[in-house]
């Protein structure tokens, strides 16, 4: 697949995402922007920040 086919794909995906958010399905419009985010990634590979928690959750006091 071409680039820009990707990247369409990719903003596609991500506009579904936050539709599927407004409407409360939060989990599938989680798991679809993971998804638009790896399309745009095969588009264009690039370092992807990740951010890491210090603690756990159950830690915080």
């Amino acid at each position: 697949m071409h680039s820009s086919t990707l990247v369409s794909l990719a903003e596609m995906a991500a506009r579904q995402s936050r539709l599927l958010k407004r409407d409360g399905a939060v989990q599938d419009a989680r798991d679809l922007a993971v998804r638009a985010l790896a399309l745009l990634w095969l588009a264009e590979p690039q370092p992807v920040p990740i951010p890491v928690r210090n603690r756990l959750p159950s830690q915080h006091r």
